[in-house]
């Protein structure tokens, strides 16, 4: 398995994610990760805020729980919160989306489960990850 980061990786969640997006290049990082040559998963890094240390992560992939290697992860918290500096990673998510947001209770995420988080009719998850949920769980790799 092999990250990059690159704007396509954009484009990959925007094409998957049907709240996600546009994301303008010059607001946003974006990771992919491929498997044998091919994208398989991609995250979108925006809507930073760093006087409250906030950022938001939107992802999509191909093969879910493929990706979800301990490196990979390392990596994506790394940019959050060592090279951003924040304190806080957020994501959306839609109510039906168990695997995404059991595997955020995995690294020891927080969910508020939000009605119209995700349009009129469409109840959502608000999932947030301090920095200190971070480092207690059994992911972080100091």
């Amino acid at each position: 398995m092999k990250t990059m980061w690159t704007h396509e990786a954009a484009y990959f969640v925007e094409d998957r994610v049907p709240h996600a997006g546009p994301f303008p290049s010059a607001s946003c990082q974006a990771m992919a990760v491929y498997l044998k040559g091919k994208m398989i998963a991609g995250f979108v890094f925006h809507n930073y805020d760093p006087r409250a240390g906030l950022i938001e992560v939107s992802g999509a992939a191909d093969r879910p729980g493929a990706w979800a290697s301990r490196t990979v992860i390392n990596e994506a918290m790394s940019y959050v919160f060592d090279i951003a500096g924040c304190q806080m990673l957020y994501a959306r998510q839609h109510i039906e989306n168990v695997p995404a947001r059991e595997g955020w209770k995995r690294l020891g995420a927080s969910e508020v489960i939000v009605p119209r988080l995700l349009g009129r009719d469409t109840i959502g998850t608000l999932l947030t990850l301090t920095d200190d949920q971070w480092r207690s769980s059994k992911f972080y790799r100091s």
